[in-house]
């Protein structure tokens, strides 16, 4: 269920959200502003230092000031502010989370400390998270752009049945204007960050599961936990849905 709810959630609370216009968003606003503009159906909650109203939505200050407990709470805050407001919605019964906040293990010790007080949190109350330093997911069938990537903004590519996962959101943003470009229809585009809880082998299952999903395409720096991704291969094949792996950094100018 806690899988279910981060990739198709029916409710969402964005934690982070700026007031101020822009011709590009980034952080929180701009997966609000994505949400909108591609279509979402579902509940679209914010929390913010000061009350605002963006989109006929008015924020709150606190998780504990929503009407309903949203399925998957997005975090775009410092990531100083990431733990405590992650048990905060933990304690309500959230246990899906996507972390665009920077500032984890990619920024050193301190960061990595962080980002272990997460994995211990959610692990302990069977939650996933997407990220921490995630630019998030799209799910194309279900109009949901839980994502930060700018391209949102004025493009989108088709609806298909390909999954595609990568561990660079910057490239994921480049495969959406080769999508559009070649009209390759994609089921879901999703970027993994940091994998402080989920993998890409998590999300490779999750995809085998998916009727929507026919074909799955990977690209990879590093399999963080390779036994995962050969027992997601193997479902997968027998499935019969095929995993294309583009493999980064095989080369010494790769790896650099």
């Amino acid at each position: 269920m806690s899988i279910t709810q981060l990739f198709s959630p029916a409710s969402v609370a964005i934690v982070g959200v700026s007031g101020k216009d822009a011709t590009f968003q980034v952080g929180g606003r701009a997966v609000l502003e994505h949400l909108v503009r591609h279509g979402f159906k579902g509940r679209i909650d914010m929390i913010t230092r000061a009350p605002i109203t963006l989109h006929g939505i008015t924020s709150v200050t606190s998780l504990a000031d929503l009407s309903t407990v949203p399925e998957c709470v997005v975090l775009s805050i410092p990531a100083a502010q990431v733990p405590d407001t992650v048990q905060q919605a933990l304690d309500l019964g959230v246990r899906a989370f996507v972390t665009i906040s920077a500032g984890f293990s990619e920024s050193g010790p301190e960061g990595a400390s962080l980002q272990q007080r997460l994995v211990e949190m959610l692990r302990s109350h069977d939650a996933v998270m997407l990220g921490p330093n995630t630019t998030g997911l799209i799910n194309f069938g279900r109009d949901t752009a839980l994502s930060s990537t700018s391209r949102l903004a004025t493009h989108n590519a088709p609806k298909g049945n390909i999954g595609v996962v990568v561990q660079s959101g910057a490239l994921g943003s480049l495969l959406m204007d080769v999508a559009e470009r070649e009209q390759i229809g994609m089921s879901y585009l999703i970027s993994t960050g940091n994998e402080a809880v989920t993998d890409t082998a998590d999300c490779v299952d999750f995809l085998i599961d998916d009727p929507d999903t026919h074909g799955i395409a990977l690209y990879v720096e590093a399999f963080r936990h390779p036994e995962k991704i050969v027992a997601a291969a193997r479902r997968a094949f027998a499935a019969g849905k095929p995993i294309a792996v583009y493999k980064a950094g095989r080369s010494d100018t790769g790896a650099a």
